[in-house]
């Protein structure tokens, strides 16, 4: 008998096949301790696809196509599903965005944009299964594991 350890949701997303550990990365990036309406956060949840995983349900509130976009930057197999009447009614592909604008702080303190009131702007490249973010105003190359901090 299968066992449901997360109770389905009526309306809202949910974020799926989070790679294990990177669901609190995502909350921070989307800024979803800020929503009111219920968040079940799952971590280390047992995955035949992935061993372990992550999952975040968000009711009431449906991510658009840009903030998809952002979660693949942290979770590429993740899978997002915009849910109405207990029933998935869109599917967002999972893919990066060509950029990333005032969200990411870059993670060169000499960068200007961590000592003046400058939007941060990265270019995303991915190469093979690295993904570069390249920063407009320094022009370094960081890997997306170096980003610690977002603006919210």
């Amino acid at each position: 008998m299968k066992k449901m350890l997360v109770l389905a949701i009526e309306m809202g997303t949910v974020i799926d096949h989070i790679p294990s550990k990177e669901s609190l990365k995502i909350i921070k990036l989307l800024n979803i301790c800020q929503i009111e309406n219920r968040i079940t956060i799952g971590v280390n949840l047992l995955s035949q696809k992935l061993g372990k995983k992550d999952l975040i349900k968000i009711e009431n509130v449906q991510l658009s196509e840009k903030e998809a976009q952002l979660i693949a930057l942290f979770a590429s197999s993740a899978s997002i599903n915009l849910i109405e009447n207990y029933k998935v009614v869109k599917k967002y592909k999972n893919k990066l965005p060509e950029t990333i604008s005032s969200i990411l702080v870059c993670p060169n303190k000499s960068c200007i944009t961590n000592f003046e009131k400058i939007s941060t702007h990265f270019q995303v490249e991915q190469n093979d299964a690295a993904v570069e973010l390249h920063c407009k105003y320094c022009q370094k190359k960081f890997l997306k594991g170096a980003i610690k901090e977002f603006r919210n």
